[in-house]
């Protein structure tokens, strides 16, 4: 029985807090430097988040990237630029449950799937604001 699974480097983009411009860049924790470093060259606002469960091996980082029309297609080059310097690593990018290998999208194909993620987080921030009784075509 052989394994055809390669071993491959996650970056996993969610929407972040309901009612936020934030969403949530997940990473190994050993990618966190080059990550960090490349946020700020960016010009990105992000903080460190935690997660309180056991066996958490991603860092989480959440990034300010809806508040700016510039903000995705920043974060869209930050992505691109780690898979470009780890070219001999095979990287998986994953938005809500579609997961694909993201060396060799361009920094445009990976800014149309954050794209989808920001339309995401717009719908799902509305159906919880509904949820909880407010005017959803005031959000």
């Amino acid at each position: 029985m052989t394994d055809d699974a390669e071993p491959f480097v996650p970056l996993y983009v969610a929407p972040g807090h309901v009612g936020t411009p934030d969403l949530e860049l997940r990473f190994p924790v050993e990618y966190a430097d080059e990550i960090l470093s490349l946020l700020d060259e960016h010009d990105i606002s992000h903080s460190t988040a935690m997660e309180l469960s056991a066996g958490a091996d991603l860092a989480i980082e959440t990034v300010r990237v809806l508040a700016t029309p510039a903000g995705l297609t920043a974060l869209a080059a930050v992505i691109h630029a780690v898979v470009r310097r780890n070219a001999k690593k095979k990287f998986r990018l994953r938005r809500n449950g579609l997961e694909v290998q993201a060396d060799g999208y361009s920094a445009a194909e990976v800014s149309a799937l954050l794209t989808q993620v920001a339309e995401e987080k717009k719908d799902l921030d509305k159906r919880i604001k509904k949820q909880l009784g407010y005017d959803v075509e005031d959000v």
